[in-house]
């Protein structure tokens, strides 16, 4: 594996399982919850689907997942889900006592926790995170854009780090969003882009 690239890493067999129930299971068995609740109800005969928006499609990428598949996992991870699930239910509990007593210092303090750790999950991912900017391409729905897009950036030697595509809809089309290391590359990508008609935006990846 060392001679692929990987980075092997021992980890007890529990440890593992606690693992995984944290950062894979328990977003699958959220993502579900969320999905089942918002497509379970309606609101004065409106359908709360139709109105979603991209963080809701976000949030939800893995909900309906193989059942073939992920039933077992959970199924054989349960305990520790149990445990993962007991203590969301706990945070839960924690912002409706602050929501009740309105709060807004811890509500506050929330958010700029889940931001920082956020900053941590990136950097984890990316290294120097505090370098990358988002780069958001404003695109048409059509065959062939996004190759385009990478083809343009790749011949001026300018690596995307990470992108993820946010369809509205076939007439709107969406947006491309692209990790680029460095303000200055970021630019070059912006010029370069807009230069082929498209609408630019940039700013930095940890801002807000």
């Amino acid at each position: 594996m060392s001679s692929l690239g990987a980075v092997p890493v021992a980890v007890d067999p529990d440890a593992h399982d606690r693992l995984l129930a944290l950062t894979s299971h328990l977003p699958h068995a959220l993502a579900n919850l969320l999905l089942n609740q918002v497509g379970a109800q309606r609101v004065e005969g409106h359908e709360p689907l139709a109105a979603a928006g991209a963080s809701f499609r976000d949030m939800t990428r893995v909900a309906g997942a193989n059942p073939r598949i992920w039933v077992d996992i959970f199924l054989e991870n349960a305990p520790t889900l149990r445990e993962a699930l007991s203590e969301h239910r706990r945070q839960v509990e924690r912002l409706e006592t602050a929501l009740d007593a309105g709060d807004a210092g811890f509500l506050a303090r929330w958010i700029g926790e889940a931001g920082a750790n956020r900053r941590r999950l990136l950097q984890d991912a990316f290294g120097d995170a505090g370098t990358l900017q988002r780069v958001l391409v404003r695109v048409p729905d059509r065959p062939g854009v996004l190759a385009g897009i990478t083809q343009a950036l790749g011949a001026e030697r300018i690596n995307i780090e990470d992108f993820e595509l946010r369809h509205d809809s076939p007439e709107r089309g969406g947006v491309v969003t692209l990790l680029v290391a460095g303000e200055a590359q970021a630019q070059r990508a912006a010029a370069l882009l807009e230069g082929q008609g498209y609408g630019v935006d940039v700013s930095p990846a940890l801002e807000g």
